[in-house]
């Protein structure tokens, strides 16, 4: 396995700084370096999962984050891919000027028959085809 991304591992350091900081201070301290306002909102009000479970879990995404953004990746190996046929994008204009009957019946429905046989001549290629009106 190898990562895509490896500088990413040295953002590590930062949830492991703040999590030895927030465990090694206590209430008093912190409330001397944060607003008490920024404390409420940073201590958890609800007891049901204890505080060291809590910040375990809150590493643990932190650190599966991280090591996403790394983007690990399984090399497998060179593979040569034999392309058949053509990849074509086609265009259809499907505004009003297309309803006009210069052509039989008209442009839009001519335009889709052409785009039919199109398709129908072409079956092992990749085709898309894009309308638009203006």
């Amino acid at each position: 396995m190898s990562f895509v991304n490896p500088q990413f591992f040295w953002v590590l350091v930062v949830p492991f700084v703040i999590f030895a900081f927030l465990i090694s201070t206590n209430k008093e301290r912190l409330s001397r370096i944060f607003d008490e306002k920024v404390l409420k909102r940073l201590s958890a009000t609800d007891e049901s999962m204890p505080m060291i479970v809590r910040n375990i879990l809150m590493l643990l995404a932190i650190l599966l984050l991280i090591i996403a953004m790394a983007r690990p990746v399984m090399e497998k190996g060179d593979k040569k891919v034999e392309v058949q046929g053509l990849t074509l994008l086609a265009a259809l204009d499907i505004s009003g000027s297309m309803r006009s009957e210069d052509v039989y019946p008209n442009r839009l429905t001519f335009a889709k028959k052409k785009m039919s046989a199109l398709l129908d001549a072409m079956p092992s290629d990749e085709i898309g085809v894009v309308a638009f009106a203006y």
